[in-house]
C-alpha cells in the first residue's frame, strides 16, 4: 500500500473513533467516550493533524472537568492556549479562555490565568481578544456587578 492509503485510512479511522467519542459522550457514557478520544488524539499526533490534536485534547479537558479532575482539565486548555492559538478559531478560542477562567481554584490562579491569556492574545496581535472575558471576571473577584 502506498503512503497515501495509509493515510487516508488513518484519517478514516481518526474520524471513526472520533464519532464513536461524540455518540458515547452524547449518551452520557462518557469515561467510554474518554477512551475513544484519547485514541483519536494518539491518532492527530501522529498525523500531525492540528484540527484533530485541538478538538480531542478540549473533549478530553471536557471530561476532566466533568468527572471532577479540574486540574487534568486545566492541562488540556492550558496546552490549546499555549501551543494551537494560532490555529484555532477565534470564538472557540474565546470559549476555551472563559472555560479555563472558570476552573480556576482561587482569585490567585485566576490572576495567573489572565496574564497567560493576555500572553496569549499578544502573542496572535489581538491584544483585545479576551478583554470581555477577564473584565466580566475581574468584577467577579472585586464583588462588582
Amino acid at each position: 500500500t502506498s503512503l497515501a492509503e495509509n493515510t487516508k485510512v488513518s484519517y478514516s479511522i481518526l474520524s471513526f473513533y472520533n464519532q464513536l467519542g461524540l455518540i458515547y459522550y452524547n449518551s452520557k457514557e462518557i469515561l467510554i467516550a474518554l477512551k475513544y478520544f484519547k485514541k483519536t488524539l494518539s491518532i492527530a499526533k501522529m498525523l500531525n493533524n492540528i484540527q484533530g490534536i485541538i478538538f480531542n485534547t478540549y473533549n478530553i479537558s471536557d471530561i476532566f472537568r466533568e468527572i471532577g479532575q479540574k486540574e487534568r482539565a486545566k492541562k488540556g486548555l492550558l496546552k490549546i492556549i499555549k501551543n494551537y492559538a494560532d490555529s484555532t478559531d477565534i470564538n472557540f478560542l474565546k470559549r476555551i479562555g472563559k472555560e479555563f477562567l472558570e476552573l480556576a481554584k482561587d482569585e490567585k490562579e485566576k490572576q495567573k490565568f489572565f496574564k497567560i491569556l493576555i500572553n496569549c492574545a499578544n502573542r496572535l496581535k489581538n491584544s483585545n481578544l479576551f478583554d470581555e472575558i477577564i473584565k466580566n471576571n475581574w468584577k467577579k473577584i472585586k464583588g462588582e456587578r
